[in-house]
């Protein structure tokens, strides 16, 4: 992002305020439906911290509100109220382990195999079939390590989690920091499963970090 004037970080949250909403009931005996008009004071919103300094703002991205609807609400209010103006771009890309373990020292994964005919590497497929042997519909874990000896994708048990990942029958979240260790990553086990690139480095659109 880019601020042309600002004084110190700051904090808040941005969103829209509803004043009235419109409700749908259906009369049984009567086959109608039939809208009224009801007051609502309801306040969806989503949480940031902008840092000027650093050239960078956060912005939760939730099923109300989404990040980058936040941010374009913000941009106005702040041109508006403050004639504060600012650019931002949205960064996306996959939940991608195999990225996420050369950028940050990752320190847990959590995640969930789904029951599907397998589409992926040798140590996917092999994992995704020692499941179906104990007939285990959802298979859910955590693997975690010390920052000092973080996680990595060597062959093992969590290389074929990320080949479950890649083909689309795994949802994998993680946690970890940045490789100077001043700051803390996170990221959400996402809601649904997506096939990614064989390619680490090729973006897949649909998926975000938060």
């Amino acid at each position: 992002m880019y601020l042309m004037k600002f004084r110190s970080d700051f904090t808040g949250l941005v969103g829209r305020h509803s004043t009235e909403r419109e409700v749908v009931s259906y009369d049984e005996d009567q086959d109608v439906i039939q809208t009224q008009r009801v007051g609502d004071d309801d306040y969806p919103y989503a949480a940031f911290i902008c840092m000027p300094r650093l050239g960078k703002i956060a912005c939760v991205d939730s099923g109300r509100i989404k990040a980058d609807t936040a941010m374009s609400r913000l941009h106005v209010i702040l041109l508006a109220r403050q004639k504060v103006f600012f650019t931002f771009d949205v960064l996306k890309e996959p939940y991608d382990l195999r990225k996420a373990v050369k950028r940050f020292k990752v320190t847990e994964v959590v995640f969930e195999i789904i029951p599907v005919n397998p589409h992926t590497g040798d140590l996917g497929a092999k994992l995704d079939e020692s499941r179906k042997l104990d007939h285990i519909r959802k298979l859910q874990g955590k693997a975690q390590a010390p920052i000092s000896d973080p996680l990595r994708l060597d062959g093992g048990f969590l290389t074929a989690v990320q080949q479950l990942q890649e083909s689309g029958h795994s949802k994998v979240g993680f946690t970890g920091n940045t490789l100077d260790g001043r700051a803390e990553v996170k990221v959400p086990k996402p809601t649904k499963t997506k096939s990614l690139a064989s390619d680490p480095e090729q973006i897949v659109p649909g998926e975000q970090w938060l």
